[in-house]
Order: structure tokens, then C-alpha cells, then sequence
């Protein structure tokens, strides 16, 4: 499953890439690519992500601020 909504998510939180790894205690490498859609996220890696970020699940696999238009 791929998360156009994760950079925008992490961005909003304030986070960088290297923070949002540390609390889903995951590589900062493997954050850049599921933000630049290279490998989908595995349901497990969802929810460890969306805990981090302190969202739903939802708000990562929805749409991205490039092709959301309210």
C-alpha cells in the first residue's frame, strides 16, 4: 500500500525525516521511500507510522496535497 499522504503528515507534525524514523523506530532510508512511493508499507509499518505521527491510518493513504482539491 503506497502513502501519498506521508510527507505531508510529517511535514504538518514538524517533524524530519530522521525524527519520524527515530519514533517509528524505522530507517530514515526507508522513510524516504515510502514518501517518494518507491516500496508500499505493509499494514504493520501503516500503523507504526500513523502511531508516530499521532494520525488514523487514513490520513497517510489518502490523497497528498499534489492531487487533493477540496
Amino acid at each position: 500500500m503506497f502513502l501519498p499522504g506521508l510527507k505531508r503528515q510529517r511535514i504538518l507534525a514538524g517533524l524530519t525525516q530522521q525524527e519520524l524514523a527515530e519514533r517509528a523506530c524505522m530507517s530514515r532510508r526507508s522513510i524516504a521511500a515510502l514518501e517518494n512511493t518507491k516500496h508500499p508499507a505493509r499494514p504493520r509499518t501503516l500503523k507504526k507510522l500513523a502511531n508516530a505521527l499521532g494520525v488514523c491510518t487514513q490520513d497517510l493513504v489518502g490523497p497528498d496535497d499534489a492531487t487533493y482539491k477540496p
